[in-house]
């Protein structure tokens, strides 16, 4: 039963993953009115690998979300394996970082969101009905009522191919055709998989990345390079790499088929990143404003930085406003920005595992490598 009547939020905020969570919990912190919609029910599956990254870590504990993160974590990650066929792995230790589920962690952010006093619409749908200088309207449907919605702001927290971005007008500064997924499979035990490492399987068609959770599980993320994307579907890309790995063939990876694989999400095209970020009624954070392929926990990690920036800049100028627009933008350029532009240089290196197992033979190579980790896990990588 749609309701006619206008209702009005100091923020409207579609998609309700780690970025819109935490940037409603912030802003309603603030004193604000702020409206989540999030078209997923309860405990959704979504596409990640399940590993946060230590970097996060000391922001939450600065907005008192640490210790419900860790009540609900599912292992945690000291150190990354990069395995490449014919030769053996380079370790590296990283800090602590966490694995938690996204199914949990995400309803925990929303619920944090609402007790904090967001009003959190889920499942529910958006429909962006009008974008012009400083307003927007949102209709919002829920349970079988749409209610509309003006704000000053509103937030693109929706992913890659944003619709908040689209209605703003922002095209794609780069999109890629690469592609993400995961998924989970019991722990069949025997094999050389080390507790809490991120192991990182490395091939020219793509990696694959394997975390043993709590519970007998064993977690697995994939990218998918755009020279193979058109010729394998995620199981037979699982199979290619692992009848080139004997550790994955030990788990019965190249086995696999479609029907084995748990929660099976994929998410693409990537990299992807549109031409604005903030301006007018609109800002985009998390995977909206940019994404790029992520080591070690660092998608989680960009929404949630993405979140507190916005949170941050419109605390600075009290409202959101073009200045508020451009502190946010300027920020997220020097914060997330910076580290997405060194996982991309950790990117590349996968993208040629040839490039990686001549730098891996050298100390020196080794060394850069730790280093590059370094940048992003707060200083502690060091090379095995």
């Amino acid at each position: 039963m749609p309701d006619s009547r206008v209702q009005s939020a100091d923020a409207v905020i579609i998609g309700g993953g780690p970025a819109g969570a935490v940037a409603g919990r912030e802003l309603a912190r603030l004193g604000m009115r702020i409206i989540i919609i999030e078209r997923g029910q309860r405990n959704r599956e979504t596409t990640c690998g399940h590993c946060l990254n230590p970097r996060i870590l000391p922001q939450l504990d600065a907005i008192d979300l640490r210790q419900p993160i860790e009540d609900i974590a599912v292992g945690e990650t000291r150190a990354l394996g990069l395995h490449l066929s014919g030769r053996a792995a380079v370790r590296f230790r990283l800090a602590r970082g966490l694995m938690v589920r996204r199914t949990d962690l995400d309803q925990l952010l929303l619920d944090e969101a609402a007790r904090h006093g967001a009003i959190v619409m889920q499942p529910a749908t958006a429909r962006i009905e009008f974008i012009h200088g400083h307003t927007a309207v949102v209709a919002a449907t829920h349970k079988a009522t749409t209610t509309r919605w003006r704000t000053r702001l509103l937030v693109g927290a929706d992913g890659l191919r944003s619709c908040v971005a689209r209605h703003a007008g922002w095209s794609p500064s780069r999109t890629g055709r690469g592609y993400g997924f995961s998924f989970q499979i019991k722990d069949p035990g025997q094999h050389e998989l080390r507790p809490e490492t991120i192991e990182m399987f490395l091939d020219r068609t793509g990696y694959l990345g394997i975390v043993r959770e709590a519970g007998g599980t064993l977690h697995i993320g994939a990218l998918v390079l755009p020279r193979a994307e058109q010729k394998l579907a995620p199981d037979a890309f699982v199979r290619a790499v692992a009848n080139r790995f004997e550790m994955l063939q030990q788990i019965g990876l190249d086995q696999i088929r479609t029907t084995d694989m748990r929660s099976l999400t994929a998410a693409g095209p990537m990299p992807h990143a549109p031409d604005r970020i903030a301006g007018g009624s609109c800002a985009l954070i998390g995977d909206a404003a940019g994404y790029i392929e992520p080591f070690t926990g660092e998608g989680m990690t960009w929404a949630m930085e993405s979140a507190l920036l916005l949170a941050g800049a419109v605390q600075q100028h009290g409202q959101w406003s073009a200045a508020t627009a451009r502190t946010y933008e300027a920020h997220w350029q020097r914060e997330v920005g910076r580290a997405q532009r060194r996982c991309r240089a950790i990117a590349r290196l996968v993208r040629a595992p040839g490039l990686v197992r001549t730098v891996c033979g050298f100390s020196l190579g080794r060394q850069f490598i730790a280093q590059q980790l370094a940048g992003r896990v707060a200083g502690k990588a060091v090379a095995a």
